[in-house]
């Protein structure tokens, strides 16, 4: 691939990953499981998807901010919700742009280091073995976070996460059925239903209230450098053991921590880029995809290492992140007075319906009409935690369950 291709790949990914980023309900995995349906195109495609899911990362920061706020609903709202409800969503939006982007720096930082020890036969036995209780303490970190806010978001939030790990199980069995010529995977309508419809849904009941203070200049201050840190690495460790997810990461890195909300928005989203970014890092080092994304560009262009030092078609991914990073970095800012100017002109409801809408679409299009019935299901499931207070992350049961069984 030359110099011009990667480049024009690059750009059009970026566009892309803008434009999907804006739109409400949509995730990186939904991008990659449409990925996923498509025919192998080679590098320029794999460059591609990486611009895309880097852009989108970041550009949705805006929906994600203020179309996800699902009102006053205590522990279940998000830390940057929290800051809108304090009329604070411009700096939650700045804050959660500047973390992505140190985030993706310190993950490229750490990849040479990262590849070289995990292209190491010891290193994988060990992370192998350690798979398991790995698994374990996450799940048992998870009931202690939340047993500590008293018995009944304890037994709530116990309830949370073992009804979506059934639920994430069972789910491998559905019979899916795409109404094209593409593969048809579970994660799609599972997760569209639990994150996407269920965040909608409840933004649809809630008005933020005016957010007029001025966003705030400049890159991260010293005390968001150590939530940073700590997100990069904790995504490092999770993406090393199979079955641990952003989620994981985000419970390790917060072990012992009681930091404001603008400290847990920056330690979050650093955790969002850095764990792309080192997705494709152990793709590139060990051969196993750990993310649809990673997935999706493995199936479109196998990339490799060669020892320590990232092999051509590695390198071509990792520079496509960069530079989709700073475009979307830049084009969120420029975007985020005029998102917000317009949603006080939109319907909550009506924004709630188009994004549901489209997510059942793309379900039916990509999974069948089972695939409708598992985004339906996971969607009533997805509304639990917001009705009764707990936190969403406790609906990533639908991933660390069935990853354990499997194990088991």
């Amino acid at each position: 691939m030359d110099a011009l291709t990667w480049l024009a790949a690059a750009l059009l990914g970026t566009a892309v990953g803008v434009a999907t980023g804006v739109l409400p309900g949509v995730h990186v995995n939904t991008i990659a499981a449409v990925a996923l349906g498509l025919p192998a195109l080679g590098p320029a495609a794999a460059v591609a998807l990486v611009a895309v899911g880097t852009a989108h990362a970041f550009v949705q920061a805006l929906p994600g901010t203020y179309l996800g706020w699902p009102g006053d609903e205590g522990f279940s709202a998000l830390p940057a919700h929290r800051l809108v409800a304090r009329g604070q969503g411009p700096e939650a939006v700045r804050v959660t742009l500047d973390a992505a982007l140190a985030g993706l720096v310190a993950a490229l930082a750490a990849a040479p280091a990262a590849a070289w020890i995990l292209v190491h036969p010891a290193v994988a036995d060990a992370l192998s073995w350690l798979a398991v209780p790995v698994l374990v303490a996450t799940l048992l970190l998870l009931l202690a976070s939340a047993a500590r806010k008293g018995l009944r978001h304890g037994a709530w939030s116990a309830a949370v996460l073992l009804a979506s790990g059934a639920l994430g199980w069972v789910a491998r069995d559905v019979p899916l059925q795409a109404l094209f010529a593409v593969p048809a995977s579970h994660f799609l309508p599972l997760l569209s239903g639990l994150f996407g419809v269920a965040g909608l849904v409840a933004a649809a009941q809630a008005t933020p209230p005016p957010q007029d203070l001025p966003r705030p200049a400049g890159l991260l201050g010293s005390g968001l450098r150590v939530p940073v840190a700590l997100g990069s690495l904790a995504s490092l460790f999770t993406l090393a053991m199979p079955g641990l997810t952003s989620a994981s990461a985000a419970s390790w890195a917060s072990l012992g921590r009681r930091d404001s909300e603008r400290a847990q928005v920056a330690m979050l989203s650093s955790i969002n880029t850095a764990h792309l970014a080192l997705s494709l890092v152990v793709l590139a080092a060990t051969g196993q995809a750990r993310t649809g994304l990673a997935q999706a560009v493995e199936l479109s262009q196998p990339v490799s290492f060669v020892g320590a030092l990232p092999g051509r078609g590695a390198a071509a991914a990792l520079a496509a992140a960069v530079l989709a990073a700073v475009l979307s970095w830049r084009a969120a800012l420029w975007l985020e007075p005029r998102y917000r100017g317009a949603i006080r002109w939109l319907s909550p409801k009506g924004v709630a319906v188009a994004g549901t809408s489209f997510l059942a679409v793309l379900c039916l299009a990509l999974a069948g009409w089972n695939g409708v019935l598992l985004l339906a299901a996971s969607s009533l499931l997805g509304l639990v935690p917001l009705r009764v207070g707990v936190r969403r992350i406790h609906l990533t049961g639908s991933l660390l369950l069935p990853a354990l069984l499997a194990r088991l």
